[in-house]
């Protein structure tokens, strides 16, 4: 695939990116929950770690669009993503029933799955299309626990059930994949060329597709920002923070669009850090210094 000379990175390096700023966020939000009102330096530390760790979340929902469109059994992704939301829902609910905590707001996985239900089900035929209606309803139930919890009052839906960004989430991902489809239309209306496949791997192309993502994600984050700066209440996804998720502008900019180098061993890791970060984080703040007044 031909590339711009500033598009250096690759899938690869935005999961690195990825792991790297994730890490960050859940540190930086146990730094907060243990020590905002103990050692302001510390939870200010917090606070920059959360910042940074705002990235991480629009480069998951790339990395999902690239591998909603690349994959070739469109089911076999879903199910993984399927086994991972198991596997991290029975982290929580463990964590949430035998230790009394919100471990985490939601769960990433579910946000993920449900996009990817949705592409599916609307790439379907017939009647099957209705099925979309399935995921959505999911989101639509996290997006009102999102609004319940901000307004103080007793959500109806468990944390541990709900998509993590709930309908911020579910936007970036179906965006982020769609995009796809009007820069085909796009970019072969402006060439005039009807070679699609080969017009994919002209830099123009990525560029183009780069340039929708990143207006995309602005847009998102600043509809979203002005919300709940018209309301307090309907600050969902804390957009004092959130609105720093626009820093991932940076690395969507200098994307290629290629894998990079690509083995199962990285694949599966990425899939199992999550869950595996997650706990030890747990046990070394949980065993050290006792239970955190809320989840992060």
């Amino acid at each position: 695939m031909k590339k711009a000379k500033y598009q250096i990175l690759n899938t690869l390096w935005l999961k690195i990116i990825v792991i790297l700023t994730m890490t960050l966020d859940h540190i930086g939000a146990l730094l907060e929950q243990y020590f905002t009102d103990v050692n302001p330096s510390l939870a200010l530390t917090g606070d920059i770690f959360r910042i940074f760790g705002r990235i991480a979340f629009p480069l998951v929902a790339l990395l999902f669009a690239e591998a909603m469109r690349h994959t070739h059994d469109k089911e076999h992704y879903i199910s993984r993503l399927g086994l991972m939301t198991v596997i991290v829902l029975a982290f929580e609910i463990g964590v949430y029933y035998g230790a009394n905590i919100d471990l985490v707001d939601g769960n990433i996985f579910i946000t993920l799955l449900c996009s990817a239900s949705f592409i599916y089900f609307y790439e379907s035929k017939g009647a099957k299309r209705f099925l979309t209606l399935l995921p959505f309803a999911v989101i639509i139930l996290s997006f009102i626990t999102d609004i319940y919890l901000r307004s103080g009052m007793v959500a109806f839906y468990p944390s541990y059930l709900k998509a993590q960004f709930s309908l911020y989430g579910f936007i970036l991902c179906i965006g982020f994949y769609f995009t796809y489809y009007f820069s085909d239309q796009r970019v072969t209306s402006l060439t005039g060329r009807n070679d699609l496949e080969n017009l994919r791997k002209e830099p123009y192309y990525r560029s183009f597709t780069n340039i929708l993502w990143i207006a995309l994600l602005t847009l998102v984050t600043i509809i979203f920002w002005l919300i709940s700066y018209i309301d307090i209440k309907a600050d969902m996804y804390n957009n004092a923070v959130q609105s720093y998720a626009m820093l991932a502008i940076i690395p969507i900019f200098l994307y290629n669009g290629e894998k990079g180098y690509q083995k199962k061993f990285i694949q599966y890791g990425c899939y199992l850090y999550y869950p595996l970060h997650l706990l030890i984080l747990f046990l070394a703040f949980y065993l050290t210094l006792g239970a955190p007044s809320i989840g992060w």
